[in-house]
């Protein structure tokens, strides 16, 4: 069995810039607003660079990029930052600096315009990196389909499972959220 430990691999520019920007956003984020824990509530920043439908049709053409960089609480940001930290060191170091920030904005992209398409409803914004990490999780099978994984369920149990496995997993259990909750959105009627 192969052994993996974080040690064994630095950290890669990329994935550390991602990181840093992302989590100060957050911090912001919060500074600005302390009701931005709240992931109901769109603060300051989200409502500005989080993903919105009415918004992106009145020219602000930026917030497919954008609302990446945002995440609904704590738990959302953690969840999502975790996988980058793990999953994409070892992707960095395959790809690249330049094409992992390519997959990894590409995927973002492809992620808002997925949630646009299927619940892009009025009065909603998304925020979060999950269609970016999902791509990163995507591309980690693909390129290491049987490297054994141990997630901890729960943060209590051990499961060990292959990177195909998961992707699968994660992939259709994404699916199955947007079809009956929307993904990571925050309704605007919130927002005062």
């Amino acid at each position: 069995m192969y052994s993996y430990g974080i040690a064994q691999r630095p950290l890669g520019r990329t994935v550390r810039n991602l990181l840093l920007i992302t989590i100060g956003l957050f911090i912001l984020e919060v500074l600005l607003d302390p009701r931005s824990l709240d992931s109901r509530f769109v603060g300051p920043l989200a409502q500005w660079f989080g993903l919105s439908w009415g918004d992106v049709r009145q020219g602000m053409i930026w917030q497919p990029v954008t609302y990446m960089f945002l995440h609904g609480g704590v738990m959302h940001l953690f969840m999502n930052m975790l996988a980058l930290f793990f999953l994409g060191r070892e992707l960095e170091d395959t790809l690249g600096m330049k094409r992992f920030l390519q997959l990894y904005l590409g995927c973002g992209l492809l992620g808002g315009l997925g949630w646009l398409l299927l619940s892009g409803a009025a009065g909603h914004v998304c925020v979060g990196a999950s269609g970016a990490v999902f791509g990163i999780i995507g591309a980690f099978a693909a390129l290491f389909p049987h490297r054994k994984l141990t997630l901890l369920l729960f943060f209590v149990i051990p499961v060990t499972t292959s990177a195909r496995t998961l992707a699968i997993v994660f992939g259709v259990g994404t699916l199955l959220m947007l079809r009956i909750g929307g993904g990571a959105t925050k309704d605007v009627r919130d927002k005062a």
